[in-house]
């Protein structure tokens, strides 16, 4: 086992890949992690180097950008 096993590679995947599909939900927009969430599985991909697994990235890419506060930052 290679020192740097990070166990079932493809569990990992889908478990991030299925982070991202909660976050479109009917109410989503009402919960301030959600930004944070994003975060967290699309930095779990990159990690995993399977990012190109995620199929809407423009779509992600054009909501984190609505979510930019003209003075600096992001909205949560």
């Amino acid at each position: 086992m290679d020192e740097f096993d990070i166990g079932n590679r493809k569990s990992h995947i889908r478990y991030f890949k299925n982070i991202l599909n909660v976050l479109p939900q009917r109410y989503a927009s009402l919960d301030s992690q959600r930004l944070v969430i994003a975060q967290f599985a699309l930095g779990g991909l990159s990690l995993l180097e399977a990012i190109d697994e995620v199929k809407n990235k423009q779509e992600f890419i054009n909501w984190i950008y609505s979510l930019q506060c003209p003075s600096g930052g992001f909205y949560g």
